[in-house]
């Protein structure tokens, strides 16, 4: 306990025990917070220890405001969602926070219906194609692909053989659906022409001369009834088809006459008909003649019940 001794020069908490000015009223008791020490447990806050055991009061009294004045009021704290992003200032014991829009997520969220819900006021005519990218969202508008062509389209020609034509097929939008080539060849020039008359059987022959080069076919070709064959020094064209003879005579009546042909051939057929009479009427072989071969070149003609007159004989063979 102290007094209140403030009219004296040695006033505080001495061995007097006395207060030093200012001095507070008067009391029946005055403590001095110096000399007064906390005897309790340790004081926490939380973890914190705040006030400690023998503490003494006026240290107690300087925890209370310096701890009171450090620790920040409850703070709410802001968080964003999906679609809010929150940006926080802190400045002191000061938090500030904006808020805004997270558009890429945004975006995102909307892109597809937008692209949905085009695509499904979007519709395919003929010839074009529509498709969605279900990852990007992205709708593609292309022209059909109607075309049908393998490729490459070619024509590997060599010596005397070329492109003759180029086909091509296309449909409504121009497209090519179809393509061919057809080669064509080349024929050199034909030398000599030829023509079997069916006069003889037999054949010519170009025989080199010794003068100049060797003989070569020199693009002949041997048509119906002609044939061709080639040597070292000679081209030789046969003709290989019937030939035909045509002879006017007079068969006597009750007679015969033999009709000399060039044709080298016991195979041949005979056909009689009366010359210089219109209409010019054909001969029956048997009633009105017959006839013999004797030789590869020679006919017997007999007559039958013709009566004799001019004939024109023919022979194929």
């Amino acid at each position: 306990m102290a007094t209140n001794n403030c009219g004296n020069s040695n006033c505080g908490c001495t061995n007097t025990y006395t207060v030093t000015a200012p001095c507070p009223p008067s009391c029946p008791e005055v403590f001095n917070s110096s000399c007064i020490v906390y005897t309790g447990t340790d004081i926490l806050c939380n973890s914190t220890t705040v006030i400690s055991r023998y503490d003494y009061l006026d240290t107690i009294i300087t925890k209370l405001v310096n701890y009171i004045c450090s620790v920040q009021a409850p703070v709410t704290v802001v968080t964003g969602s999906t679609y809010i992003d929150t940006a926080a200032v802190i400045v002191g014991n000061t938090t500030t926070y904006t808020i805004s829009l997270d558009m890429p997520a945004v975006q995102a969220y909307f892109s597809p219906i937008i692209a949905q819900t085009v695509a499904a006021n979007v519709t395919e005519g003929q010839g074009i194609d529509i498709a969605v990218n279900p990852v990007s969202n992205v709708i593609t508008i292309s022209h059909e692909d109607t075309s049908s062509v393998a490729s490459p389209l070619s024509s590997n020609n060599s010596g005397n053989t070329f492109i003759q034509d180029i086909n091509f097929t296309f449909d409504t939008f121009g497209h090519v659906t179809g393509a061919s080539v057809v080669p064509g060849t080349v024929v050199p020039p034909v030398d000599a022409t030829l023509t079997d008359a069916g006069a003889a059987s037999g054949h010519v022959s170009l025989v080199n001369d010794g003068v100049g080069p060797a003989l070569a076919v020199k693009g002949i070709v041997g048509g119906t009834g002609i044939t061709v064959t080639t040597t070292g020094t000679d081209v030789t064209i046969t003709g290989s088809g019937l030939g035909k003879y045509s002879a006017a005579v007079t068969l006597p009546g009750a007679g015969q006459v033999t009709i000399t042909h060039n044709l080298n051939s016991l195979a041949v057929v005979v056909s009689v008909t009366e010359n210089g009479v219109l209409p010019n009427n054909a001969l029956l072989q048997g009633p009105d003649y017959v006839y013999t071969v004797e030789t590869l070149n020679s006919i017997k003609i007999s007559d039958a019940s013709f009566g004799g007159g001019d004939i024109l004989v023919t022979v194929i063979g």
